[in-house]
């Protein structure tokens, strides 16, 4: 979360993530998530407080045995941090805007061809919006993370329709050094297709998560 003194221009910072798996029946690579900024000023407020707002681009491509999501968008954001000094400290932004393209995996995508696409495909394509949300409490042994991911696309290529998609992440993280950290993550996914040619479909998945992590 980007709290800085100074206004933050294109691509001057990267948040990335990625989560890979070993062994098992999951895919190699699982979510997969990279945002940056493309302006984003800053303002102290109260006492060490800091306040920021601007525009952000994200790439989401989130895959296990159950769902395929993955997307491109550009979204406008405001953002809140209380001092720094504080034994316990809470970060929290909220985010919103267009998604220029995204993709889900669908049942019914099979049945819709596009001649210029590979016909073994098995997803929705097409453009829409997303909504984002992230907490934080930081204490001097680790954080309790909350966030929601939410996306609507509007199928171009693929079953017609749409599919609304969201995605709950709590977690819990401890300090282990300076830059380490273990981490216990619960996710809940929930989708709803509602399509003009076959029957609505609901999913509802979840995971349980034990991970080591690096922040630099």
């Amino acid at each position: 979360m980007y709290f800085y003194k100074r206004t933050l221009k294109a691509f001057n910072h990267f948040r990335f993530a990625a989560t890979f798996n070993f062994g098992g029946v999951q895919p190699i690579i699982g979510p997969f998530r990279i945002l940056s900024t493309l302006l984003v000023k800053n303002k102290a407020v109260g006492e060490g407080s800091r306040f920021n707002w601007g525009f952000y681009q994200h790439y989401d491509y989130l895959n296990n045995n159950i769902y395929e999501v993955g997307g491109a968008s550009v979204v406008a954001g405001i953002g809140y941090r209380t001092p720094q000094e504080d034994k316990v400290q809470f970060l929290g932004i909220l985010q919103a805007g267009p998604l220029l393209m995204g993709a889900a995996n669908s049942d019914y995508s099979e049945y819709f061809k596009v001649a210029f696409l590979d016909s073994g495909r098995t997803y929705n394509m097409g453009p829409g919006a997303t909504a984002k949300f992230e907490a934080m409490l930081r204490f001097p042994f680790g954080a309790l993370h909350i966030a929601y991911s939410f996306w609507w696309i509007n199928t171009w290529d693929g079953a017609p329709g749409d599919e609304f998609i969201g995605m709950w992440q709590p977690a819990l993280r401890f300090r282990i050094t300076k830059n380490w950290y273990i981490g216990l993550e619960y996710l809940l996914y929930h989708r709803h297709g509602r399509y003009d040619f076959a029957p609505s479909q609901d999913v509802r998945n979840n995971e349980q998560r034990l991970y080591v992590g690096y922040n630099f």
